[in-house]
């Protein structure tokens, strides 16, 4: 199984102009216990350019999977120089 996120990004590179840009995906052999994917994300753009004015997206593929939440909040400054996934059991 695994989970992907595309985001609104400043960097360019990414598909249509930055849009949808990708992000480290999670992958696992099976079905999940109950997990906490955290994205630290430091080139988010978010000006709603992506499909329907949204600013990221998820995608899962091989297996059923039930999205207890979504967070999203402002960091005021990150070390980070490229897109990086923390896993939280």
């Amino acid at each position: 199984m695994e989970i992907a996120l595309q985001y609104d990004a400043w960097d360019r590179s990414g598909t249509l102009d930055g849009r949808y840009k990708k992000a480290p995906a999670h992958r696992c052999g099976e079905l999940p216990r109950r997990r906490r994917l955290v994205w630290t994300l430091p080139d988010a753009r978010f000006s709603n350019r992506q499909n329907g004015g949204s600013d990221f997206r998820l995608s899962v593929r091989g297996a059923d999977l039930e999205i207890l939440g979504v967070k999203v909040r402002r960091l005021d400054k990150t070390e980070l120089e490229r897109p990086a996934l923390r896993v939280e059991d």
